[in-house]
């Protein structure tokens, strides 16, 4: 390796260090606005006239045409270096309108032999440091940075919800980010910020996912002056629905029985799972069928698991039943999850469903493993239940495992059925 390669090496190992080591929110890494402008030696609205790239050097210009400097006093053009060694490449291409963050770019001699003479800037926190900007959005951008090049300005809370309101994807995600970093976000929220949340959730044309960020943020925090948005909120679609059964939950209420519906009729076993975890939260012997039926019949083990623990949770008869069903299983899984189930349910209920496995099993492994439970959750050697499978059993070897004694339980899902 030539020397003038080995420095640079050294100076991307040093670089990537240095992001390693500044934590989240430090200035080793800006990523919101507020930090992004203190840090930037010129922030500009500007038009991407050209693209140099340098192969063989990892390196890429950008030239860029300054059509507003918004803080500091930067060239009139341009030459913006984005090194991969050390940053992303954001997708720029020529007449794009972006919004810029900028630092004067490293004085380093692999850089001085590789480009041509001239003065060059980088991108504050790589490519958070770009965003790009339709024309319509140049006055809210010149009064942001306004407001976040003076720390402790009583606008920066107006600054979160204008950003909001903007409905533009990166301008809100910095609002969202702004409002999770805040602790104090529940007590503090005002009738503006609800006002500014709205606005944005019955906006058109914005990102679905970033709404079903808002509305977890809302349950998250316990920001509980935000129920009554939430109740009239349209969901729109299984992902808006779910990120508001999540809030509603995470405030204390129980979710729409629509709201439940819809995510348990959805395709996606991620969002039915959630539907089987709210409805097992909500009461009624409706709520048991509906579990039931789905720890029976759901084509997704992961969501046949949630709904038989829920059903150990429920208790009942009913539920049993179906557990004595389900821990007969193929899928060693579901064996193991209607075990655990059992053995959370009453005693009396637990050992009942056990004592008809024993006495009724499909098979002398689903006999001799429901035993084994059976004498772990109160059942005594020489109580009645195990007295009646000594008399009734058809199987000596049942019987023969009474006599002999038996070891722990093993696992479900071991040996043949």
């Amino acid at each position: 390796m030539s020397l003038r390669r080995g420095g640079r090496a050294l100076f991307a190992l040093c670089f990537g260090l240095t992001l390693l080591l500044a934590g989240p929110g430090q200035a080793g890494e800006p990523q919101l606005l507020p930090e992004l402008t203190r840090a930037a030696s010129w922030v500009v609205l500007g038009e991407v006239d050209d693209r140099s790239e340098f192969s063989q050097a990892g390196l890429v210009v950008y030239h860029v045409g300054v059509l507003d400097p918004l803080l500091g006093s930067p060239p009139s053009s341009l030459r913006v270096l984005v090194d991969r060694a050390t940053s992303a490449e954001p997708a720029l291409e020529p007449g794009q309108r972006v919004w810029l963050f900028l630092e004067p770019a490293p004085s380093h001699s692999f850089y001085r032999q590789q480009l041509p003479p001239g003065r060059y800037v980088s991108l504050v926190g790589g490519t958070a440091g770009v965003i790009e900007l339709a024309e319509k959005y140049d006055a809210l951008a010149r009064w942001l940075v306004a407001v976040y090049a003076h720390p402790g300005t009583e606008q920066r809370d107006e600054a979160v919800r204008r950003s909001l309101r903007s409905g533009h994807t990166r301008l809100v995600a910095d609002a969202l980010g702004q409002w999770e970093r805040r602790s104090d976000l529940a007590s503090k929220f005002g009738r503006e910020d609800l006002e500014s949340v709205d606005v944005y959730l019955r906006s058109s044309n914005v990102s679905e996912r970033q709404q079903a960020r808002l509305i977890r943020l809302l349950g998250e925090r316990k920001v509980r002056k935000a129920l009554p948005l939430l109740r009239r909120l349209e969901p729109g679609s299984a992902a808006i629905a779910a990120a508001r059964v999540e809030a509603q939950a995470g405030l204390g209420e129980t979710p729409a029985s629509d709201d439940i519906d819809d995510l348990l009729s959805h395709s996606d076993a991620k969002l039915r799972r959630l539907g089987v975890r709210q409805l097992a939260a909500s009461s009624g012997g409706e709520g048991v069928r509906q579990l039931q039926l789905l720890a029976l019949h759901d084509p997704d083990e992961s969501v046949r698991i949630v709904a038989i623990e829920a059903l150990g949770r429920a208790g009942g008869r009913d539920a049993a039943e179906v557990l004595e069903e389900t821990f007969q299983s193929k899928d060693p899984d579901l064996r193991i999850a209607s075990a655990r189930a059992l053995r959370s349910m009453e005693e009396e209920v637990a050992q009942g469903a056990l004592e008809n496995l024993v006495l009724r099993g499909q098979s002398y492994n689903v006999q001799r493993y429901a035993l084994m439970l059976l004498l772990t959750v109160g059942a005594s050697k020489d109580g009645e239940r195990i007295q009646r499978i000594r008399r009734e059993h058809p199987d000596d070897r049942i019987r023969k495992l009474l006599d002999e004694g038996l070891r722990p339980p093993p696992h479900p899902g071991m040996g043949p059925r």
